[in-house]
């Protein structure tokens, strides 16, 4: 069967290298979900980790005048209650993020690379995205929904996406041979 023209088959290396990449951050993800079912997680881990980024927001805003008290993961200022809910949180893209580094076929040091700096970098966005949407939901809730679904989604997806384009670039530019680490 004769291949269409400007269509180019991919070799069986690569497919494999993509067959690799796919399994190796989809299956940990699913059992990241798993995890995520566990009581431990729901009842400690998940909360703590809520509260400590409406902490972390609280601080953010506190320095540019705001005063803002923490309940957990609520954020009190005045009238005005912001609550740090699940999604809100940046664990998911972190984590697909952080398999996506661990996946690829680079080197340890490369890998490290982008997992601290990458990880970090979307977790701080995140914290960016709530200090932001909390000021907004004080001032105009429609103004929030646009912020909240139009804007900080695609963005977030965005920066993700960005980060790993980005650091794969570099890690196999700056590797001499591709190594299967």
């Amino acid at each position: 069967m004769p291949r269409r023209p400007g269509r180019q088959r991919i070799d069986t290396t690569t497919r494999g290298l993509i067959v690799r990449f796919v399994a190796l951050v989809a299956i940990p993800f699913v059992a990241f979900h798993l995890a995520g079912m566990s009581r431990f997680y729901e009842a400690r881990f998940f909360p703590a980790y809520l509260a400590w980024n409406a902490r972390v927001s609280a601080g953010v805003l506190g320095l540019f005048g705001n005063h803002v008290r923490v309940e957990g993961n609520r954020m009190v200022s005045g009238v005005s209650v912001f609550e740090v809910r699940a999604g809100c949180d940046a664990i998911e893209p972190a984590v697909l993020l952080l398999l996506a580094f661990l996946a690829s076929p680079v080197r340890w040091r490369a890998k490290a690379a982008g997992i601290g700096i990458g990880v970090p970098a979307l977790l701080l966005l995140n914290i960016v995205r709530i200090t932001t949407l909390c000021v907004a939901s004080q001032h105009s809730r429609s103004l929030f929904e646009v912020l909240h679904v139009d804007v900080w989604r695609p963005v977030f997806m965005l920066f993700a996406v960005s980060l790993w384009v980005g650091w794969a670039m570099w890690a196999l530019r700056s590797s001499p041979k591709h190594h299967a680490a």
